[in-house]
């Protein structure tokens, strides 16, 4: 598990960067957004009703919404 969410913030961080170099600010910036992104993932349905479209997802855990 922990190796995958490596693997996709490598892969977001070499798709949006390339072969530029950005400042501290904006890697930050950048590493802040993928966090978002990845933390807003869903995991699983929060109930069995088809018409429910909530995901449980790890911001769930973080925030505890």
């Amino acid at each position: 598990l922990w190796e995958a969410g490596v693997c996709s913030v490598k892969h977001h961080l070499k798709r949006c960067i390339g072969a530029h170099t950005l400042t501290y600010e904006e890697m930050n910036t950048l590493l802040c957004r993928i966090e978002a992104c990845l933390n807003s993932r869903p995991i699983a349905a929060t109930s069995d009703c088809l018409d429910d479209y909530r995901a449980l997802t790890p911001d769930h855990f973080l925030i505890g919404d």
